[in-house]
């Protein structure tokens, strides 16, 4: 049985997006699912920075490395797409009062369904089943202004073990492999795409609007909270931060990169010192999203210096650490729902944007660009399977669908949304 359906009309969120991002196209060099090739990598003149160096002297007074942080954060430059970054150092005078913020934080659509229950599993294994259907980060963030967010979930276009690295001196990112053996430049404008379509396409940031910003009476984590709200003309943020006087650099980069999937310009306010961002809820054209701080920590004794680049890792140009994949296996689906006859859904992703297959509301199975997934061991009978994009807008409608011994599921995404 076929399940083949073409949208007629793209969601007002493919738009938006195809819209923001530019014509910079990355392929992904070792996929392996691709059914149509990708364009080659090629980058906006714009973004294409010169190695340079930060200019800060960490060996100089407390009040005089946080000035001179602050400078080099006004002038942050890009990182180099085409070479290694220089080795990092924060010097020893900034090392010996390191101190660390440990956030354990999930992102999602709002409306996104709660975890399914796995009522087959328990302990370690049905901690690993809620893992593979969720999207979350493990974020470190260190006075230094060096960040290291974990991506620990699986409903997600990078690879579970992926890492996202930044700095207060640099715009763009860093991304490592979850094996830790290799990583790459981003440009700024470019977590858009990554997150969304698996490709590194650089979008061009716009100025965002700061449309209101006040202390909230509430605090989180213990600290004070100031809440800002930005709009631009793809959309609006509602950022929440806790102030902490210590924090110094810390929350610059995750800051940054909350901003950016806003396609707002990541050295603008409300990027600053001393500020933590705990809470970010975005409103798109048709979708809302979340990124939220569940756990905070803060560690002053036996933190160990984040390096960004990370050490013993390989520069490579190309490429990004994501496949298509089945989020569940045979034991995840046997707990989820049990069921005498077994199913097999060919999904068939013809669009340019990356698709997270539900069922049920349950995400079961990430999709690239131009490929193509089979997933087995569904049950068969007439369930509710849906096709979103990372943020949650629907590729295809969400509806009843009869899973029967082999299934087919497709979608393609018109021209005037976009895409051809």
């Amino acid at each position: 049985m076929k399940v083949a359906v073409a949208i007629r009309q793209g969601t007002a969120l493919v738009a938006f997006i195809g819209a923001a991002v530019s014509t910079a196209c990355d392929s992904n060099s070792s996929q392996t699912d691709v059914d149509v090739a990708l364009p080659s990598a090629t980058v906006n003149a714009g973004v294409v920075p010169a190695p340079t160096d930060t200019g800060v002297n960490p060996e100089a007074s407390s009040d005089s490395v946080r000035r001179q942080l602050k400078e080099a954060t006004t002038r942050a430059r890009p990182f180099d797409l085409q070479h290694a970054p220089e080795p990092d150092s924060i010097g020893s005078e900034l090392a010996a009062r390191l101190q660390a913020i440990n956030i354990d934080a999930h992102w999602g659509p709002s409306t996104q369904a709660p975890p399914p229950p796995f009522a087959g599993l328990d302990g370690e294994r049905l901690d690993a089943a809620r893992a593979k259907v969720q999207a979350t980060q493990s974020i470190e963030l260190q006075t230094s202004g060096r960040m290291r967010l974990l991506v620990s979930g699986g409903a997600s276009a990078l690879l579970s073990g992926s890492v996202i690295w930044g700095r207060p001196d640099r715009s763009g990112w860093l991304l490592s492999w979850p094996d830790a053996d290799r990583y790459r430049s981003l440009p700024a404008g470019s977590l858009l795409a990554v997150l969304r379509e698996a490709r590194a396409d650089a979008a061009s940031l716009i100025i965002p609007r700061v449309e209101a910003e006040r202390p909230l009476k509430e605090r989180r984590f213990g600290f004070p909270l100031l809440r800002t709200h930005l709009t631009t003309n793809r959309g609006s943020l509602t950022l929440d931060q806790v102030e902490i006087p210590e924090a110094e650099s810390a929350g610059i980069p995750l800051c940054r990169l909350l901003l950016e999937l806003l396609v707002a310009n990541a050295t603008a306010a409300p990027c600053s010192q001393r500020e933590i961002p705990v809470r970010a809820h975005f409103e798109f054209p048709g979708v809302t999203f979340d990124w939220i701080a569940d756990n905070f920590r803060q560690r002053a004794e036996n933190v160990e210096e984040l390096k960004v680049p990370p050490d013993n890792a390989e520069y490579v140009e190309h490429g990004l650490p994501s496949r298509t994949r089945p989020l569940l296996d045979d034991d995840d689906w046997v707990a989820l729902k049990k069921a005498d006859h077994r199913a097999t859904l060919r999904v068939i992703n013809r669009d340019q944007v990356a698709a997270i297959v539900t069922w049920e509301g349950t995400p079961i199975g990430f999709v690239r660009p131009h490929a193509v997934l089979n997933l087995s061991g569904l049950p068969q009978g007439e369930f509710r399977i849906g096709v979103r994009d990372f943020f949650g807008a629907e590729l295809n409608p969400v509806k009843p669908t009869k899973l029967e011994n082999t299934s087919e599921l497709s979608w393609r995404e018109l021209s005037d949304a976009g895409t051809k």
